[in-house]
């Protein structure tokens, strides 16, 4: 896949695998990385466009989707722990996790 001069979203870009994704588009050349977060404060460095996105919540994700419309490439690193529409709802937390 060519992502050289393309937009990027890296959703959970707050947490090690997220980060360490939106890194490496950004080395790879695209021309903008949003970063769909929790909390832009949890961003570390604050690099990238901060986008809050809960994805548990559909107004959250159409406001991020309004937010980035330029975007060619999502990333999906992002989690919920209320995730009760998901195919894992009713498996314990502790084995999601493993």
């Amino acid at each position: 896949m060519r992502v050289k001069g393309r937009v990027a979203l890296v959703a959970g870009e707050d947490w090690q695998l997220g980060r360490v994704l939106g890194r490496s588009v950004s080395e790879g050349g695209v021309s903008k990385v949003y970063a769909a977060v929790h909390n832009a404060g949890d961003l570390d460095p604050p690099a990238d466009i901060p986008v809050h996105l809960d994805v548990s919540d559909l107004r959250s994700a159409q406001t991020a989707a309004a937010q980035g419309p330029d975007v060619a490439i999502l990333i999906n690193n992002a989690s919920s722990e209320a995730a009760t529409s998901t195919p894992l709802h009713g498996i314990p937390s502790s084995l999601v996790r493993q």
